[in-house]
This record gives C-alpha cells, sequence and structure tokens, in this order.
C-alpha cells in the first residue's frame, strides 16, 4: 500500500463514521417518538374489570378506546371510539384511525359503572332518577333518558333469531343477559325488582348466564373478523 492510500483510508474513516452516528441518531430518536406514544396510551382495562371514574380507556384487545367525561351541563357523557383500518399492506394493516360513535349521555347525578367482556362488548349501567332532583334533563341528541335505571351494552348481541348483529342492545330491556361481566352484574343493584325501580322489564337473572357453545364461536369468528 502506498502512502497516498494510507492517506485516503485515514480520510474516508471519519465519513463512514459520521454516517454510522447519524444513522444510530435517527433510530435513537425513532425509538424515543415510540416509546414517548406508548406511554402516552390511555390504560388497557382487563375483560371484566368494572369502571366507575372519568377518563379515557383502551378495551382489554388494545384497539378500540372509549371516553367518559362530564359534560358543562353536569351530564355524563361516554363516547366509543372505534379503531378502523385504512390502509393493509400484504392483508397486515399498517395504518388504521379512531371513529367516534354517537356519545351515548345521561344525567351525572344518577350512579353509574362501566365493564368491557371478553368479546369486547362495552356494558353500561346508569341507576335511578330521583323525582326529588325535579324533571329529567334534555340530552344533546333532543330526548330525555327514562326516570328507571338502564343496562346498556354497546357490541356484537344476538337476535331471537339466532343472527349476531353488531350495535346497541338495552339490555335490562331485552333481556339479553347473556355473557355480562360477573363483577358488572354483582353490583346492580335491587336485581330482585322488589322495589320495582327497573320498572315493566323482563325479569333479571340470579346469575350471569352463558352462551352456548355455538354463540360463543360466532362470537369469536366476529370478534376475529374485526381485529
Amino acid at each position: 500500500m502506498t502512502v497516498e492510500d494510507q492517506t485516503l483510508t485515514v480520510q474516508q474513516q471519519p465519513r463512514l463514521s459520521v454516517r454510522v452516528r447519524l444513522l444510530m441518531g435517527i433510530l435513537f430518536l425513532l425509538l424515543a417518538i415510540v416509546v414517548v406514544a406508548i406511554l402516552r396510551l390511555p390504560p388497557k382495562l382487563e375483560a371484566g374489570q368494572v369502571i366507575d371514574q372519568f377518563g379515557v380507556y383502551r378495551f382489554p384487545a388494545g384497539g378500540h378506546q372509549f371516553e367518559i367525561k362530564k359534560t358543562a351541563d353536569n351530564n355524563v357523557q361516554i363516547i366509543l371510539h372505534r379503531r378502523i383500518t385504512e390502509v393493509k399492506l400484504f392483508s397486515i394493516p399498517v395504518y388504521s384511525r379512531l371513529a367516534a360513535d354517537r356519545p351515548i349521555s345521561f344525567e351525572a347525578e344518577r350512579g353509574w359503572f362501566v365493564s368491557v367482556d371478553r368479546y369486547q362488548r362495552l356494558w353500561i349501567f346508569h341507576g335511578l332518577w330521583d323525582k326529588e332532583w325535579g324533571a329529567p334533563r334534555p340530552m344533546p341528541s333532543g330526548g330525555t333518558v327514562p326516570y328507571a335505571p338502564a343496562v346498556l351494552m354497546q357490541g356484537s348481541w344476538f337476535l331471537p333469531s339466532g343472527k349476531l348483529v353488531l350495535g346497541g342492545n338495552v339490555v335490562s330491556e331485552t333481556g339479553e343477559w347473556a355473557g355480562v361481566p360477573s363483577a358488572f352484574f354483582d353490583r346492580l343493584p335491587d336485581k330482585n325488582q322488589e322495589l320495582s325501580v327497573w320498572g315493566s322489564i323482563p325479569p333479571i337473572p340470579v346469575s350471569p348466564p352463558r352462551f352456548t357453545k355455538q354463540q360463543q364461536m360466532m362470537l369469536e369468528q366476529k370478534l376475529n373478523a374485526l381485529r
């Protein structure tokens, strides 16, 4: 090797070092962005966990989110944010966004709590409206919430025909209690209906009913298709 070759080698090494440092800096920056994004994610719930605090929460599967907030009108608003995949690369989701459903609203004076079951279905309880508080306030939708307590569910549920559909269900009126989280069900007040606070509804079961094996299979297939 000549003196000129040695000189060229010495001059090229710093250039390579700068490129490596630049690449490492970019990788470190990307890693930092990912870490910050993860730390900023809302807390992820366990299936069946009961929540009675305002905030933003992730579903147990980690995709969908829901927000519980108190409005200036002293109402509770529960907003479900569904994750929608918009771009796929070789059947692999590479871009998705959260789309908000129509809010569920009721007066904050009522007792309330929520839960998400293993099939990623959101269960909501709101309590009785006391007549001493006056007339129920109009909600943003234009209507009013009935005096009686209610259990609502957002997610997959079965029609009487056996068909599985996706949407909202007033469980306390339809009697479709199958799959309700045990901790959520146990916390419901006056389930024996002796005080008649629930109004004219189908009898509330003594314990949470279970799905049949066929229904479980259909729910799992539906859940996998939505992921």
